[in-house]
């Protein structure tokens, strides 16, 4: 039997009973997760979707793994050469301890009395060099004593201690045993360069195996020593004075008469900039070394990365470290010069017969107020079309305005 009271709390329960269904018909149902309840087309895509995924993800761990890597190596270097110029700074003229570096035989260098063609050592050092960026990634950094390269030869042996210059250097030490670096002073540590990869590298090569004994003896004082050095005189008639400038006058002869063009401030920028670091890699003298312009000094890839010595050359340090580090630059060098030869300026905003100085009838000079443009790297630049050709290395050169073509020359 019902009760009124019974009654009202029937239909009071009601409405309650709708409300909650109203609340829980607001929420957004969510689709079953179970696979079970997918079509066969739409599981397939599903997985598809599912390893397309996993694919992207190993890709992107694998990248990210690469770039640490790089990250580690360049930092490695970094840290290398800092701790060389600290300890060169600590003991200015310290050498290392007898017995700790080991002789390398003597390589001779004579010119053959035909050029070759071909540069079978040095197309070896790079397939090399190349062949160990591809070597996969095992979790340690790769052994720098597996590939260092020196005098016309490869060293692949398992040593942990590899000469990379027969004159005084460091060793290197593999990473994994992180063990300090020999230290000498900064100036000595000349680039690591392999056998000749081209006509220019035979040119530069043959000149620094030439000129370093007869440096020992005291040969090369009247040019190297000389205030006016690079002389001028070798870049007005270089057969005049190939006795008493050698190195200029072969600089001039091989490589600025045939490589190079025709505008005589870029040539007797390039003539002074490829003197000046030459003479230090003959010399190894500290005198020499600080005399370069810092930018010209080498960097951390240059001394403890095999390259060919065109890349040495350059006076960007970023762009160095780039062809330095990058093996698939190294067999470029036609490519690549020919591309910075058409735009390279020295933006002189002179006349071109105002790089020189009259000092007598018969007698010139190099301006010191070219010297000084030209020992700034921002005078030194490419036109945007070399970027056009090689876009990775923008922000690593300097872009300015073609060179202006038409200058004077004495060329003879």
């Amino acid at each position: 039997m019902s009760t009124p009271g019974g009654s009202r709390d029937a239909e009071d329960s009601t409405p309650s009973s709708d409300s909650g269904t109203g609340a829980s018909s607001s929420k957004p149902k969510q689709a079953p997760r179970s696979v079970s309840l997918l079509t066969p087309a739409q599981l397939q895509r599903k997985r598809a979707q599912d390893r397309e995924s996993q694919r992207q993800t190993r890709a992107r761990v694998k990248q990210t793994i690469a770039e640490l890597e790089r990250r580690v190596e360049m930092l490695t270097e970094e840290l290398q050469l800092t701790r060389l110029e600290n300890a060169s700074l600590q003991e200015k003229n310290q050498l290392a301890p007898p017995g700790t570096i080991r002789q390398a035989s003597a390589v001779s260098h004579a010119v053959p009395e035909s050029e070759p063609k071909f540069f079978p050592e040095g197309r070896a050092a790079i397939v090399q060099q190349q062949s160990r960026m591809l070597v996969p990634y095992t979790g340690m950094p790769p052994k720098l004593s597996d590939s260092m390269i020196f005098e016309g030869q490869i060293s692949t042996g398992p040593s942990l201690e590899t000469v990379i210059d027969p004159s005084l250097f460091y060793v290197y030490q593999d990473f994994e045993q992180h063990q300090p670096i020999l230290s000498i002073p900064v100036w000595e540590a000349r680039p690591v360069n392999y056998p000749a990869t081209c006509k220019f590298d035979k040119i530069v090569l043959d000149l620094v195996a030439t000129l370093k004994p007869v440096h020992q003896t005291g040969g090369n004082a009247l040019e190297f020593s000389n205030p006016s050095f690079p002389h001028i005189s070798a870049l007005l008639n270089p057969q005049q004075h190939s006795m008493m400038y050698p190195l200029a006058a072969e600089i001039v002869s091989k490589v600025i008469y045939v490589f190079t063009m025709d505008s005589l401030p870029e040539q007797i920028a390039i003539m002074w900039n490829m003197c000046t670091l030459i003479r230090w890699m003959i010399s190894g003298s500290e005198d020499d070394y600080y005399d370069m312009p810092d930018w010209m000094r080498p960097t951390a890839a240059q001394i403890v990365t095999a390259h060919p010595i065109w890349a040495d050359m350059y006076c960007w340090p970023k762009a160095r470290e780039r062809l330095c580090r990058n093996p698939m630059y190294h067999d470029t060098y036609e490519a690549l010069t020919n591309a910075a030869n058409e735009t390279l300026s020295i933006n002189w905003p002179y006349r071109g017969e105002d790089t020189l100085i009259k000092i007598s009838n018969s007698e010139f000079a190099i301006n010191p107020a070219f010297i000084t443009h030209i020992r700034n790297l921002d005078n030194w630049t490419l036109s945007a079309a070399f970027i056009d050709k090689y876009p990775e290395f923008d922000g690593e050169i300097n872009i300015g305005k073609p060179r202006t073509w038409g200058g004077s020359t004495f060329k003879q």
